[in-house]
């Protein structure tokens, strides 16, 4: 699979943006959202955002200057992920803000509207992207798509979309040891649903492709039964991303791929 391709597989870019009890944080993640963007929003402390980043590994962070010293945290963030950072200023202070820049941090007075940080944002970090991704053979999603149907997940049930994202998640990430706790976490903010609902419903399409497997035995790429029981959702999730990883030759490493 060439590296375009990879690409194209990229339907989001992951945004984190620190709340500091203002309206224009939400704001911004609904403008973020409505442009096709994933958008995650925290509390803006060192703790909450530095958790955030280790788990979720967002590729843009934004955050509204405050009164607090936010060089110690930006240290901490910048050792652990490479991301670019935005920093929105409510008042001038040229003296901070080139302080920030040289430090690597992207500098800006507040915008008027939350459309415009947008546009913002995509233009520094060169995001020149069609939204209407190409029709490929080997997508990554059609793929996914049809080794579902194959194994006797359909779309009617909740968890079939629960398992494309978190097999799609485990392809990519799986080099990174992510747990499956990480990745219902991840999947559930997108769904508007806890990451309890997201691990409940993909048991129940796991045990529905179970129950119904002697209907087709021949069906189905990912033998749902395993040492002769279910399949736990790591392992059909495990199983089903390196089977695809062997139909796509995608090389694991560390990704900043998002679901929808």
């Amino acid at each position: 699979m060439t590296q375009q391709m990879v690409q194209q597989m990229k339907k989001q870019y992951r945004i984190l943006i620190g709340d500091d009890g203002s309206f224009f944080p939400s704001r911004c993640a609904q403008a973020f959202r409505d442009a096709g963007e994933w958008v995650v929003t925290r509390r803006q402390d060192s703790q909450a955002l530095l958790s955030t980043v280790r788990c979720e590994h967002p590729d843009v962070l934004i955050m509204i200057q405050r009164d607090s010293d936010m060089q110690p945290l930006l240290k901490r963030i910048r050792q652990i992920a490479q991301l670019e950072v935005f920093i929105l200023f409510c008042s001038d202070q040229h003296y901070l803000m080139n302080t920030l820049s040289q430090a690597g941090c992207i500098c800006c007075s507040m915008p008027d509207c939350a459309d415009s940080l947008v546009s913002l944002v995509q233009r520094k970090c060169g995001w020149r992207r069609s939204r209407q991704l190409e029709r490929e053979p080997e997508n990554l999603t059609q793929l996914i798509t049809e080794l579902l149907y194959s194994c006797g997940i359909a779309t009617h049930l909740r968890g079939f979309y629960y398992l494309r994202d978190a097999i799609t998640l485990m392809m990519e990430r799986h080099s990174c040891g992510s747990t499956m706790q990480e990745i219902y976490g991840i999947i559930a903010p997108q769904y508007h649903v806890t990451p309890l609902c997201v691990e409940r419903a993909i048991r129940h399409a796991i045990s529905h492709a179970w129950q119904h497997m002697d209907e087709n035995p021949s069906r189905g790429i990912i033998p749902i039964r395993f040492s002769g029981r279910r399949m736990s959702n790591a392992e059909f999730i495990t199983f089903a991303a390196d089977s695809l990883k062997v139909r796509t030759d995608v090389q694991e490493k560390p990704s900043h791929l998002t679901v929808s």
